[in-house]
């Protein structure tokens, strides 16, 4: 944004009706201006901006136009107008006016600001190229945690039909405590597959919500088999105690 302040008549609001407001602006003189500004317009200074064609009858009247609002109370916003640079070259900016008063005696003095369409339409192609690009991202994301998810299920579906099948036969306790937990572990790495697929509708905007029955303490106690002989194997003692009031069966996703 660019900004500028300029001479205005004390009162001028108070007499003058909103179709003579243009007229009334055109007089306004350019007194201040951040470097913003004069290196918008191509000025050296302030003053050079007056008198040499950068507002002309379009600015005006959009000022006018937003003075207008503003000072009816209605909710303004930025108005597109035209202005022109001291080497002729026109820009298309977004404009909005305020009065002030600088020395307390009423609104003598108005300011400003500019923004630069041109940069603002870029910024805008810019958010909406990224905002494309992440979306291509997500869906890239989405799309191959379906395939691995898929993937992998094919030969871990294999793994629990033989384990399942052992299960069947006679063992010995040791041996069936072992393909039990190969049996628990498969399950939890099927569960974990599928929560998986669940963070790819939940970034499609089709994730559903399931209400089946389950057992904490067979759950727990699966999670606990998988983990005991890693534990083991480092020395470490990993027991679960499940308090008697928390036990039973659960609903739940």
């Amino acid at each position: 944004p660019v900004a500028g302040f300029a001479d205005w008549r004390p009162g001028a609001r108070l007499v003058a009706d909103a179709a003579d407001l243009p007229r009334l602006l055109s007089q306004c003189m350019i007194v201040e201006a951040n470097q913003n500004a004069l290196d918008f317009f191509e000025g050296a200074t302030a003053h050079a901006l007056n008198n040499n064609g950068c507002f002309r009858s379009e600015f005006y009247d959009a000022s006018g136009a937003y003075l207008a609002a503003f000072w009816t109370g209605e909710q303004t916003d930025w108005h597109e107008t035209v202005v022109y640079t001291l080497s002729g070259a026109s820009r298309s900016v977004m404009i909005r006016v305020r009065p002030f008063s600088r020395d307390g005696d009423g609104d003598d003095h108005l300011m400003w600001s500019v923004s630069d369409v041109a940069s603002l339409k870029a910024a805008k192609a810019e958010a909406e190229q990224a905002r494309i690009a992440a979306e291509a991202a997500n869906e890239s994301k989405s799309t191959f945690l379906a395939v691995m998810s898929h993937e992998i299920r094919t030969p871990l579906n294999g793994v629990l039909g033989m384990a399942q099948l052992l299960l069947q036969k006679p063992l010995p306790a040791q041996d069936r405590e072992m393909v039990s937990v190969i049996a628990q572990s498969g399950e939890a790495l099927l569960a974990i597959l599928n929560d998986m697929l669940d963070l790819a509708k939940i970034e499609a905007g089709k994730m559903e919500l399931e209400r089946v029955e389950f057992d904490l303490c067979d759950l727990v106690n699966g999670a606990h088999n998988a983990f005991t002989g890693i534990a083991h194997k480092k020395g470490l003692s990993f027991n679960v105690v499940i308090a008697p009031d928390a036990r039973g069966p659960y609903a739940g996703d």
